[in-house]
């Protein structure tokens, strides 16, 4: 391209943007670069990852079947077993003769939306967020042939990735 031309192809430009400013007209709309696209499918997966953790969360919150009624029930029932033997062992035990195991059954222990999935996470985290004054937190723990509740004090819990999550979704 020689200097003439480019030139010229300069001015033409420039008289097409002054007319294009003068018209009024917005600017005109430019299609989504990949990156773009791709920031806005990650919003969309996440905004729906939120929606389901609050969906599930308030399904425990204000349960809508007898089912989760029951797991909220058993599990609560568990911890004041748990929590009644530890205050035995601390009233009639002594350093040698006490309660050394305290694992609980529970039916809480045989669901697989508690032992393989998220599911005992959200109800953990309903656990704590409805009962202030608890003290010890529930984990589903394995022995050689079958799962049970045990409990662990508060301050010792480490929670998850997941639950930490969790905790930064729902409302207070």
């Amino acid at each position: 391209m020689d200097k003439k031309t480019l030139s010229q192809s300069v001015s033409d430009f420039s008289k097409r943007l002054s007319r294009f400013n003068d018209s009024g007209k917005s600017e005109p709309m430019r299609p989504l670069s990949s990156d773009a696209r791709l920031q806005q499918r990650i919003t969309d997966m996440e905004s729906e990852r939120r929606e389901r953790f609050l969906q599930q969360y308030n399904s425990l919150k204000n349960p809508v079947s007898q089912q989760v009624e029951e797991d909220e029930a058993n599990l609560i029932t568990a911890y004041n077993l748990f929590k009644g033997a530890v205050d035995l062992n601390a009233n009639s035990g002594n350093a040698e003769t006490k309660l050394a195991d305290l694992r609980i059954a529970s039916p809480l222990c045989e669901k697989n939306e508690y032992i393989s999935g998220s599911g005992f996470s959200f109800l953990r985290i309903w656990f704590l967020k409805n009962n202030e004054s608890i003290e010890y937190v529930p984990l589903i723990g394995q022995s050689e042939d079958r799962r049970f509740l045990e409990f662990i004090p508060k301050e010792e819990y480490e929670f998850s990735r997941l639950e930490k999550e969790i905790l930064q979704i729902i409302p207070e």
